[in-house]
Protein backbone atom coordinates (compact mmCIF):
# COMPACT_ATOMS: atom_id res chain seq x y z
CA UNK A 1 0.00 0.00 0.00
CA UNK A 2 1.03 3.48 -1.04
CA UNK A 3 2.30 5.10 2.54
CA UNK A 4 1.46 8.68 1.35
CA UNK A 5 -1.80 7.91 0.55
CA UNK A 6 -2.76 6.43 3.94
CA UNK A 7 -3.59 8.43 6.40
CA UNK A 8 -2.51 8.25 9.79
CA UNK A 9 -4.79 8.91 12.64
CA UNK A 10 -3.62 9.90 16.34
CA UNK A 11 -5.28 8.53 19.16
CA UNK A 12 -4.94 10.09 23.11
CA UNK A 13 -4.12 8.15 25.79
CA UNK A 14 -6.33 6.07 27.93
CA UNK A 15 -8.39 7.58 29.83
CA UNK A 16 -9.43 4.10 31.61
CA UNK A 17 -5.94 3.61 32.31
CA UNK A 18 -5.06 7.35 33.39
CA UNK A 19 -7.81 7.24 35.94
CA UNK A 20 -6.28 4.40 37.75
CA UNK A 21 -2.92 5.26 37.67
CA UNK A 22 -4.13 8.86 39.13
CA UNK A 23 -5.09 7.32 42.15
CA UNK A 24 -2.70 4.65 42.42
CA UNK A 25 -0.16 7.81 42.46
CA UNK A 26 -2.01 8.30 45.99
CA UNK A 27 -2.65 4.77 47.13
CA UNK A 28 0.51 2.80 46.11
CA UNK A 29 3.23 5.61 45.56
CA UNK A 30 4.15 8.71 43.03
CA UNK A 31 5.21 8.12 39.90
CA UNK A 32 5.80 9.87 36.69
CA UNK A 33 3.18 9.27 34.31
CA UNK A 34 3.55 9.60 30.93
CA UNK A 35 0.80 9.98 27.43
CA UNK A 36 -2.05 11.71 30.11
CA UNK A 37 -5.06 12.20 27.88
CA UNK A 38 -6.20 15.91 27.48
CA UNK A 39 -9.50 15.20 28.17
CA UNK A 40 -12.28 16.96 30.42
CA UNK A 41 -12.71 13.39 32.52
CA UNK A 42 -8.86 13.55 32.67
CA UNK A 43 -8.35 17.14 33.62
CA UNK A 44 -11.37 16.89 36.42
CA UNK A 45 -9.75 13.85 38.22
CA UNK A 46 -6.62 15.45 38.34
CA UNK A 47 -7.82 18.98 39.41
CA UNK A 48 -9.81 16.84 41.90
CA UNK A 49 -6.70 15.17 42.92
CA UNK A 50 -4.31 18.50 43.23
CA UNK A 51 -6.59 19.55 45.80
CA UNK A 52 -6.58 16.84 47.82
CA UNK A 53 -3.22 16.84 47.72
CA UNK A 54 -3.28 20.59 48.63
CA UNK A 55 -4.93 19.88 51.97
CA UNK A 56 -7.30 22.82 53.55
CA UNK A 57 -10.90 22.69 55.59
CA UNK A 58 -14.28 21.30 55.64
CA UNK A 59 -15.53 23.59 53.73
CA UNK A 60 -13.17 22.37 50.40
CA UNK A 61 -16.15 21.05 47.05
CA UNK A 62 -14.53 18.71 45.35
CA UNK A 63 -16.50 18.59 41.47
CA UNK A 64 -15.72 15.56 39.05
CA UNK A 65 -17.33 17.07 36.34
CA UNK A 66 -19.17 14.55 34.01
CA UNK A 67 -16.89 11.66 34.91
CA UNK A 68 -18.88 8.44 36.46
CA UNK A 69 -15.20 6.68 36.58
CA UNK A 70 -13.48 9.77 38.27
CA UNK A 71 -16.51 10.24 40.58
CA UNK A 72 -16.40 6.67 41.93
CA UNK A 73 -12.41 6.38 42.51
CA UNK A 74 -12.14 9.52 44.21
CA UNK A 75 -15.36 8.56 46.58
CA UNK A 76 -13.06 5.58 47.81
CA UNK A 77 -9.50 7.63 47.87
CA UNK A 78 -11.53 10.30 50.07
CA UNK A 79 -13.37 7.87 52.33
CA UNK A 80 -10.34 6.04 53.06
CA UNK A 81 -8.11 8.60 53.08
CA UNK A 82 -7.52 9.99 56.97
CA UNK A 83 -6.69 13.56 55.90
CA UNK A 84 -9.66 14.09 54.08
CA UNK A 85 -12.92 15.94 55.00
CA UNK A 86 -14.87 17.75 52.07
CA UNK A 87 -17.92 17.57 49.73
CA UNK A 88 -17.69 15.28 46.31
CA UNK A 89 -20.30 16.55 44.13
CA UNK A 90 -20.77 16.41 40.40
CA UNK A 91 -23.01 17.79 36.89
CA UNK A 92 -26.68 17.30 37.10
CA UNK A 93 -26.40 14.04 34.56
CA UNK A 94 -23.67 12.56 36.22
CA UNK A 95 -26.47 12.87 39.74
CA UNK A 96 -28.46 10.27 37.89
CA UNK A 97 -26.41 7.88 37.46
CA UNK A 98 -25.66 5.37 40.77
CA UNK A 99 -23.37 5.57 43.46
CA UNK A 100 -25.63 4.26 46.49
CA UNK A 101 -23.75 0.32 45.72
CA UNK A 102 -20.49 2.00 46.45
CA UNK A 103 -21.38 4.56 49.35
CA UNK A 104 -23.37 0.91 50.96
CA UNK A 105 -20.04 -1.11 50.47
CA UNK A 106 -17.66 1.49 52.07
CA UNK A 107 -19.91 2.43 54.76
CA UNK A 108 -19.91 -1.11 55.82
CA UNK A 109 -16.60 -0.93 56.22
CA UNK A 110 -16.86 1.83 58.55
CA UNK A 111 -16.64 4.78 56.02
CA UNK A 112 -18.30 8.51 57.24
CA UNK A 113 -20.28 9.45 54.09
CA UNK A 114 -23.29 11.49 54.15
CA UNK A 115 -25.83 12.42 51.32
CA UNK A 116 -26.56 16.42 51.45
CA UNK A 117 -29.36 16.57 49.56
CA UNK A 118 -31.25 13.72 47.84
CA UNK A 119 -30.64 10.28 48.99
CA UNK A 120 -28.44 8.12 47.05
CA UNK A 121 -27.02 10.55 45.16
CA UNK A 122 -24.35 13.25 45.37
CA UNK A 123 -23.21 15.53 46.74
CA UNK A 124 -21.74 13.88 49.47
CA UNK A 125 -19.87 14.82 52.97
CA UNK A 126 -16.94 12.76 53.42
CA UNK A 127 -14.73 12.66 56.42
CA UNK A 128 -12.25 10.26 55.92
CA UNK A 129 -10.69 7.30 57.68
CA UNK A 130 -8.46 4.20 57.53
CA UNK A 131 -10.96 1.58 56.61
CA UNK A 132 -10.74 -1.58 58.51
CA UNK A 133 -11.02 -3.42 55.02
CA UNK A 134 -11.85 -7.18 54.19
CA UNK A 135 -15.06 -8.77 52.94
CA UNK A 136 -16.92 -6.82 50.82
CA UNK A 137 -20.74 -7.21 48.84
CA UNK A 138 -21.37 -5.60 46.09
CA UNK A 139 -24.46 -6.03 43.79
CA UNK A 140 -24.42 -8.18 40.54
CA UNK A 141 -24.39 -6.66 37.51
CA UNK A 142 -23.06 -3.45 38.64
CA UNK A 143 -20.41 -2.02 36.32
CA UNK A 144 -16.84 -3.32 37.19
CA UNK A 145 -15.94 0.46 38.65
CA UNK A 146 -17.50 0.06 41.45
CA UNK A 147 -15.38 -3.05 42.24
CA UNK A 148 -12.15 -1.56 40.78
CA UNK A 149 -13.35 2.06 42.94
CA UNK A 150 -12.54 -0.57 45.97
CA UNK A 151 -9.37 -2.08 45.01
CA UNK A 152 -7.32 1.05 44.17
CA UNK A 153 -8.44 2.52 47.67
CA UNK A 154 -7.66 -1.11 49.50
CA UNK A 155 -3.81 -0.27 49.61
CA UNK A 156 -5.05 1.91 52.47
CA UNK A 157 -7.24 -0.17 54.72
CA UNK A 158 -5.73 -2.66 57.26
CA UNK A 159 -6.95 -5.43 55.70
CA UNK A 160 -6.75 -6.26 51.94
CA UNK A 161 -10.22 -6.08 50.04
CA UNK A 162 -11.97 -8.93 49.45
CA UNK A 163 -14.66 -9.74 46.90
CA UNK A 164 -16.91 -12.83 47.70
CA UNK A 165 -18.07 -14.57 44.01
CA UNK A 166 -20.73 -12.49 43.00
CA UNK A 167 -19.46 -9.32 44.04
CA UNK A 168 -16.50 -10.22 40.69
CA UNK A 169 -17.58 -7.94 38.47
CA UNK A 170 -19.51 -9.69 35.51
CA UNK A 171 -20.49 -6.70 33.60
CA UNK A 172 -17.07 -5.11 31.67
CA UNK A 173 -15.00 -7.42 33.57
CA UNK A 174 -11.73 -6.91 31.88
CA UNK A 175 -11.96 -3.32 33.02
CA UNK A 176 -11.57 -4.59 36.47
CA UNK A 177 -8.68 -6.87 35.15
CA UNK A 178 -7.37 -3.11 34.00
CA UNK A 179 -7.22 -2.09 37.34
CA UNK A 180 -5.36 -5.02 38.99
CA UNK A 181 -2.76 -5.03 36.16
CA UNK A 182 -1.92 -1.21 36.27
CA UNK A 183 -2.22 -1.82 40.09
CA UNK A 184 0.91 -4.23 39.45
CA UNK A 185 2.84 -1.88 37.35
CA UNK A 186 3.04 0.82 39.32
CA UNK A 187 3.67 -1.12 42.49
CA UNK A 188 7.02 -2.12 40.85
CA UNK A 189 9.78 0.01 41.75
CA UNK A 190 10.68 1.49 38.61
CA UNK A 191 12.18 4.83 37.97
CA UNK A 192 10.89 5.39 34.06
CA UNK A 193 7.56 6.92 33.76
CA UNK A 194 4.41 4.81 33.33
CA UNK A 195 3.32 5.31 29.69
CA UNK A 196 -0.41 5.10 29.01
CA UNK A 197 -1.15 3.54 25.98
CA UNK A 198 -3.45 5.14 23.12
CA UNK A 199 -6.84 4.60 23.77
CA UNK A 200 -8.65 1.50 22.09
CA UNK A 201 -12.13 2.85 23.06
CA UNK A 202 -11.44 5.81 20.70
CA UNK A 203 -9.71 3.39 18.07
CA UNK A 204 -13.92 2.11 17.96
CA UNK A 205 -15.01 4.99 15.55
CA UNK A 206 -11.94 4.38 13.33
CA UNK A 207 -12.85 0.61 12.84
CA UNK A 208 -16.64 1.94 12.27
CA UNK A 209 -15.21 3.92 9.65
CA UNK A 210 -12.80 1.09 8.54
CA UNK A 211 -16.15 -1.06 8.55
CA UNK A 212 -18.27 1.43 6.40
CA UNK A 213 -15.79 2.48 3.92
CA UNK A 214 -14.34 -0.90 2.93
CA UNK A 215 -10.97 -0.49 0.76
CA UNK A 216 -9.90 2.32 2.84
CA UNK A 217 -6.54 1.73 4.82
CA UNK A 218 -5.63 3.94 7.95
CA UNK A 219 -2.95 3.56 10.33
CA UNK A 220 -3.93 3.99 13.85
CA UNK A 221 -0.50 5.50 15.77
CA UNK A 222 0.59 4.38 19.02
CA UNK A 223 -1.60 1.00 19.70
CA UNK A 224 -0.37 -1.64 21.59
CA UNK A 225 -0.75 -4.66 20.30
CA UNK A 226 -2.99 -6.70 21.56
CA UNK A 227 -1.19 -9.50 24.09
CA UNK A 228 0.27 -6.75 25.35
CA UNK A 229 -2.18 -4.06 25.57
CA UNK A 230 -4.25 -3.54 29.22
CA UNK A 231 -7.26 -2.55 27.70
CA UNK A 232 -10.30 -4.96 27.43
CA UNK A 233 -11.56 -3.02 24.62
CA UNK A 234 -8.30 -3.93 22.48
CA UNK A 235 -10.99 -6.30 21.53
CA UNK A 236 -12.19 -4.22 18.68
CA UNK A 237 -9.22 -5.61 16.53
CA UNK A 238 -10.92 -9.76 16.99
CA UNK A 239 -14.48 -8.05 16.93
CA UNK A 240 -14.65 -6.00 13.79
CA UNK A 241 -12.22 -8.89 12.56
CA UNK A 242 -15.18 -10.76 12.41
CA UNK A 243 -16.96 -8.05 10.00
CA UNK A 244 -14.11 -8.35 7.57
CA UNK A 245 -11.72 -5.46 8.76
CA UNK A 246 -7.82 -6.72 9.21
CA UNK A 247 -5.26 -5.36 11.61
CA UNK A 248 -1.83 -5.16 10.98
CA UNK A 249 0.67 -4.46 13.80
CA UNK A 250 4.00 -2.48 12.45
CA UNK A 251 6.15 -0.39 13.50
CA UNK A 252 8.90 2.05 11.12
CA UNK A 253 10.95 5.56 12.19
CA UNK A 254 7.52 7.21 13.53
CA UNK A 255 6.76 4.15 15.96
CA UNK A 256 4.50 1.68 16.41
CA UNK A 257 0.98 1.53 14.68
CA UNK A 258 -1.54 -0.61 13.72
CA UNK A 259 -2.91 -0.76 9.90
CA UNK A 260 -6.67 -1.10 9.68
CA UNK A 261 -8.92 -1.95 6.52
CA UNK A 262 -12.00 -3.46 5.59
CA UNK A 263 -12.44 -6.49 2.83
CA UNK A 264 -14.89 -5.79 0.57
CA UNK A 265 -15.76 -8.69 -0.71
CA UNK A 266 -16.03 -9.89 3.19
CA UNK A 267 -17.97 -6.57 3.89
CA UNK A 268 -20.24 -7.45 0.59
CA UNK A 269 -20.62 -11.26 1.73
CA UNK A 270 -22.10 -10.67 5.29
CA UNK A 271 -24.41 -8.13 4.48
CA UNK A 272 -25.83 -10.66 1.78
CA UNK A 273 -26.07 -12.82 4.15
CA UNK A 274 -29.70 -13.43 5.53
CA UNK A 275 -28.46 -14.71 9.26
CA UNK A 276 -27.98 -12.07 11.85
CA UNK A 277 -24.53 -12.67 13.56
CA UNK A 278 -24.82 -12.97 17.23
CA UNK A 279 -22.82 -11.62 19.96
CA UNK A 280 -22.39 -11.18 23.77
CA UNK A 281 -20.70 -7.35 24.26
CA UNK A 282 -21.06 -7.71 28.09
CA UNK A 283 -17.22 -7.32 28.39
CA UNK A 284 -16.41 -4.73 25.69
CA UNK A 285 -19.28 -2.12 25.84
CA UNK A 286 -18.15 1.17 25.00
CA UNK A 287 -17.80 -0.54 21.80
CA UNK A 288 -21.18 -0.76 20.97
CA UNK A 289 -22.09 2.51 19.52
CA UNK A 290 -19.66 1.73 16.72
CA UNK A 291 -20.56 -1.02 15.94
CA UNK A 292 -23.92 -1.24 15.71
CA UNK A 293 -23.53 1.76 13.75
CA UNK A 294 -21.23 0.40 11.59
CA UNK A 295 -23.04 -2.97 11.29
CA UNK A 296 -26.20 -1.17 10.17
CA UNK A 297 -24.68 1.08 7.43
CA UNK A 298 -22.47 -2.29 6.45
CA UNK A 299 -26.08 -3.83 5.93
CA UNK A 300 -25.05 -6.36 8.07
CA UNK A 301 -27.67 -8.39 10.04
CA UNK A 302 -26.80 -8.64 14.06
CA UNK A 303 -28.21 -9.53 17.47
CA UNK A 304 -26.02 -8.04 20.58
CA UNK A 305 -26.78 -9.29 23.99
CA UNK A 306 -25.20 -7.95 27.53
CA UNK A 307 -25.88 -4.21 26.27
CA UNK A 308 -28.51 -3.64 29.52
CA UNK A 309 -25.64 -1.94 31.30
CA UNK A 310 -25.46 0.64 28.25
CA UNK A 311 -28.50 2.31 29.50
CA UNK A 312 -27.05 3.44 32.78
CA UNK A 313 -24.40 5.38 30.52
CA UNK A 314 -24.00 8.96 29.64
CA UNK A 315 -27.16 8.13 27.55
CA UNK A 316 -29.50 5.37 27.92
CA UNK A 317 -27.33 4.35 24.69
CA UNK A 318 -29.88 1.63 23.77
CA UNK A 319 -32.55 3.41 23.27
CA UNK A 320 -30.59 6.29 21.90
CA UNK A 321 -28.66 4.53 18.66
CA UNK A 322 -32.77 3.19 18.07
CA UNK A 323 -33.67 6.43 17.60
CA UNK A 324 -30.39 8.13 16.37
CA UNK A 325 -30.35 5.81 13.49
CA UNK A 326 -34.18 5.28 12.80
CA UNK A 327 -33.20 9.14 11.17
CA UNK A 328 -31.88 7.19 8.84
CA UNK A 329 -34.10 4.57 8.11
CA UNK A 330 -32.94 1.76 10.52
CA UNK A 331 -35.50 -0.31 12.44
CA UNK A 332 -34.24 -1.41 15.20
CA UNK A 333 -35.27 -3.69 18.13
CA UNK A 334 -34.28 -4.38 21.88
CA UNK A 335 -35.21 -6.29 24.61
CA UNK A 336 -33.62 -5.21 28.66
CA UNK A 337 -30.13 -6.99 27.63
CA UNK A 338 -30.66 -6.86 23.57
CA UNK A 339 -30.26 -5.00 20.77
CA UNK A 340 -31.05 -5.72 17.11
CA UNK A 341 -31.06 -4.89 13.51
CA UNK A 342 -33.14 -7.56 10.76
CA UNK A 343 -32.59 -5.16 8.02
CA UNK A 344 -35.24 -3.57 8.03
CA UNK A 345 -34.96 -0.26 6.83
CA UNK A 346 -37.51 2.42 5.94
CA UNK A 347 -37.82 5.63 3.69
CA UNK A 348 -36.88 8.92 5.62
CA UNK A 349 -37.62 12.33 4.69
CA UNK A 350 -34.88 15.35 4.70
CA UNK A 351 -31.22 14.59 5.54
CA UNK A 352 -30.87 13.02 9.19
CA UNK A 353 -30.28 15.91 11.96
CA UNK A 354 -28.49 13.78 14.58
CA UNK A 355 -28.34 14.18 18.26
CA UNK A 356 -25.50 12.91 20.64
CA UNK A 357 -27.79 13.85 23.74
CA UNK A 358 -24.29 14.81 25.78
CA UNK A 359 -23.09 11.36 25.14
CA UNK A 360 -19.00 11.27 23.37
CA UNK A 361 -19.70 7.71 22.16
CA UNK A 362 -22.86 8.62 20.70
CA UNK A 363 -21.49 11.73 19.13
CA UNK A 364 -18.73 10.47 17.58
CA UNK A 365 -20.85 7.11 15.94
CA UNK A 366 -22.85 9.49 14.78
CA UNK A 367 -20.36 11.73 13.50
CA UNK A 368 -18.62 8.93 11.30
CA UNK A 369 -21.65 8.25 9.61
CA UNK A 370 -21.95 11.79 8.62
CA UNK A 371 -18.98 11.79 7.54
CA UNK A 372 -18.65 8.52 5.59
CA UNK A 373 -22.24 9.32 4.15
CA UNK A 374 -21.75 13.06 3.34
CA UNK A 375 -25.25 13.26 4.73
CA UNK A 376 -26.99 14.93 8.03
CA UNK A 377 -25.52 17.13 10.69
CA UNK A 378 -25.16 16.27 14.60
CA UNK A 379 -25.92 18.74 17.29
CA UNK A 380 -23.84 18.32 20.59
CA UNK A 381 -20.55 17.48 19.36
CA UNK A 382 -19.04 19.05 21.94
CA UNK A 383 -19.67 15.86 23.84
CA UNK A 384 -16.56 14.53 22.15
CA UNK A 385 -14.66 16.65 24.92
CA UNK A 386 -15.26 14.03 27.65
CA UNK A 387 -12.59 11.93 26.16
CA UNK A 388 -11.47 12.53 22.70
CA UNK A 389 -11.59 16.55 21.92
CA UNK A 390 -8.98 15.86 19.08
CA UNK A 391 -11.58 13.67 17.52
CA UNK A 392 -13.27 15.71 14.64
CA UNK A 393 -9.63 16.66 13.40
CA UNK A 394 -8.78 13.30 13.49
CA UNK A 395 -11.99 12.10 11.51
CA UNK A 396 -11.44 15.24 9.14
CA UNK A 397 -8.21 13.73 7.74
CA UNK A 398 -10.10 10.06 6.60
CA UNK A 399 -12.83 12.58 4.64
CA UNK A 400 -12.10 12.65 0.72
CA UNK A 401 -8.66 11.42 0.88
Amino acid sequence: MDSESTVTVCLPGSKSIAARALICCRTIGRRKLSNLPDCDDTRELAAALDLFDAGGGSERVFNLGTGATSLRFFLALAASSLCFDGVIDCTDALRQRPIRPLVDALRSLGADIEYLAEEGRPPLRVRGRRLDGGAVELPDGLSSQFASALLLASPLWNRPLELSGKSIPSVSRPYFEMTRDVMQCLSESNSMPFMIESDWSAAAPFYQFALMRPGKVMRLARLVALERSLQGDSAAAALFGRFGVTTVFEEDADGAYAEVVADPARVAALSASGSPLRLDMRDTPDLVPSLVTALCFAGIRFELTGVGHLRLKESDRVTTLILELSKAGFVLSAGEDSIAWHGERVDVDGVPEYDSHGDHRIAMAMAVAVAVTGKGSITGKEAVGKSFPGFFEELSKLIDR
